[in-house]
């Protein structure tokens, strides 16, 4: 089976290669490691800013300069017809612009909502299925599509019941994956005590912020308690390549939290360590060797999957978040860590948590056994193929909760 994977939105070069000393986002690193694992089996392409035309991990990767019509044409053209499309994370580009020459096409959905321009090709049937991280992700994205549908005020009732039907059957689930093999040193390094580890973007989407803000009191109730804040910083231009153009969000976001991270002098504040984007070798370690992993930690957040919750667990270690969104799913809720439902809670449980080492100790096994039964890319590529292979037969998928 031939198989194209697009991710031409995304505006940082990658490929399983750089991902050893670059990081990228969930979604680069969610795609390259299922082409890999799908790569040992099938002949797969993957469309996007690599850095260089090259077969890596079975995978062809096929550079496109910049995401523009023509450059995308082109790109698809020399990849030739295929079985599939896998879409990666959204569309900017109508799919009439790629020109692709492909049986099947699949969105591999990253976020809440769709596009305009998406919906449009769904009820086209452009797309032919809508895969989303996480079964709360699934349904919000089908509610979200519904909302938006286009009036037929004659016959509204029965466009709509007939439309919702057939749109529910083209949307899917299929959790997001953990590379294990980062995480084999689990049990070779020691837990340190009262150790936090935020990891996460620093945009507002992420929320860094919260933990930011609620560690004076963590700290004032636990003096030995660190916070470690790992993720992202700086951002690069959607048509720029690989140049950085500033902050997350803009400067002003990041000087709204400097005040939580410096002090008057300018010195980092007492207990509060600024290490930004980690190769995922190094994030390995500093998730095994933390006490308690924070995720995008404010109430009503959008996540629609959250992989450093998943890795977490893969490292053992007990995992805290912000409720009311797939936070819900990755996390088992008081069996591999704790999702609070109220902003004020946030502190408290931190507190809560670090005060019981048996007790968070006890989550990160039962995270960790999780994750090896349930979230290997192995495993996952599986549930993919029988995905694919319904996708390409005309045939209804039944997703599988983990």
């Amino acid at each position: 089976m031939k198989i194209i994977f697009y991710r031409g939105d995304y505006p940082k070069q990658f490929n399983t290669e750089t991902f050893k000393s670059d990081p990228v986002g969930g979604t680069e690193f969610a795609a390259g490691y299922l082409a890999k694992e799908l790569a040992k089996k099938h002949n797969v392409y993957f469309i996007c800013q690599t850095p260089k035309q090259a077969k890596i991990d079975k995978i062809h990767w096929v550079p496109i300069k910049k995401p523009k019509s023509s450059n995308l044409k082109n790109a698809f053209r020399e990849v030739g017809p295929a079985d599939l499309l896998i879409l990666v994370g959204g569309l900017s580009n109508p799919l009439d612009a790629l020109q692709p020459k492909v049986k099947k096409t699949i969105l591999w959905a990253n976020g809440v909502s769709l596009k305009p321009n998406t919906i449009k090709h769904l009820l086209e049937n452009k797309i032919d299925q809508v895969v989303c991280m996480t079964k709360y992700a699934r349904d919000a994205v089908l509610d979200n599509t519904i909302k938006r549908l286009p009036p037929k005020p004659k016959i509204k009732h029965f466009f709509s019941k007939k439309l919702q039907s057939d749109l529910k059957s083209k949307f899917s689930f299929i959790y997001n994956g953990v590379n294990l093999k980062l995480f084999e040193k689990y049990g070779q390094i020691a837990k340190k005590s009262f150790k936090i580890l935020y990891v996460g973007v620093f945009n507002q989407q992420k929320n860094p912020d919260k933990i930011l803000a609620a560690f004076p009191e963590i700290k004032k109730r636990l003096p030995h308690a660190e916070l470690y804040m790992c993720g992202s910083i700086k951002q690069y231009k959607k048509e720029g390549g690989d140049k950085t153009t500033g902050y997350f969000d803009g400067d002003d976001f990041f000087e709204r939290i400097k005040t939580y991270i410096y002090n008057k002098e300018g010195g980092m504040r007492p207990g509060v360590y600024l290490r930004g984007g980690l190769a995922p070798e190094r994030l390995a370690y500093e998730m095994i060797s933390a006490s308690l992993v924070v995720v995008n930690p404010k109430v009503g957040n959008q996540e629609s999957s959250c992989i450093g919750a998943l890795e977490a667990q893969a490292a053992g270690t007990a995992v805290l978040g912000g409720g009311a969104s797939a936070l819900c799913e990755t996390i088992q809720h008081k069996k591999t860590g704790i999702v609070f439902k109220k902003q004020e809670n946030l502190a408290p449980w931190a507190v809560k948590m670090l005060q019981n080492p048996k007790k968070i100790k006890k989550m990160g096994q039962r995270g960790r056994k999780r994750a090896l039964a349930g979230f290997s890319w192995q495993t996952l590529a599986h549930e993919w193929e029988e995905l694919i292979k319904a996708v390409l037969d005309n045939k209804g998928y039944a997703p599988r909760e983990h």
